[in-house]
């Protein structure tokens, strides 16, 4: 299976799915809190609240510290919102091939 694109990771499916994917149990409140609760600072820090979707999605699946390493590793790029895109979904694949 190839690498997810982006839209695939926010969306939650990929074409190139087969018959032996794991379906995913509903995300509880806690988690859902969580996840708004970081998406809307990694929003702020960063200055851009495009990709909120996204950010929200990188919540679910990656630690705090995870997503807060890449926005200050974003932030000191040319480009920081494509630079933080880039490093989550780099981080989400990371931690998909090591489940």
């Amino acid at each position: 299976m190839g690498n997810p694109s982006i839209n695939d990771i926010v969306n939650g499916y990929s074409f190139k799915r087969n018959n032996n994917d794991i379906v995913q149990r509903p995300k509880s409140r806690q988690e859902i809190e969580r996840a708004d609760r970081i998406a809307d600072i990694v929003c702020r820090k960063i200055g851009s609240s495009g990709a909120r979707a996204f950010y929200c999605k990188a919540a679910y699946e990656l630690s705090e510290d995870q997503i807060y390493s890449c926005v200050e590793k974003a932030l000191k790029g040319r480009c920081p919102v494509k630079y933080l895109s880039w490093l989550l979904s780099h981080q989400l694949r990371t931690n998909a091939s090591r489940s």
